[in-house]
C-alpha cells in the first residue's frame, strides 16, 4: 500500500471520531507502552 498523506489524515480523523474503528485499540496499546518522553506513533495505517 503506497503512502498517501491525505488518505492517512482522513483515516486518522475517522479513528478519532469513531473509537470502535479497527486499529484504534492497537494504537492505544502502543501509546500506553511507549515511554512518556517518546512521541506516540500511529500504527493503524
Amino acid at each position: 500500500m503506497e503512502f498517501n498523506p491525505q488518505k492517512s489524515v482522513l483515516l486518522w480523523n475517522t479513528i478519532h471520531k469513531n473509537p470502535s474503528f479497527y486499529g484504534f485499540e492497537i494504537m492505544e496499546i502502543n501509546f500506553q507502552t511507549k515511554k512518556a518522553d517518546e512521541k506516540p506513533i500511529p500504527t493503524a495505517f
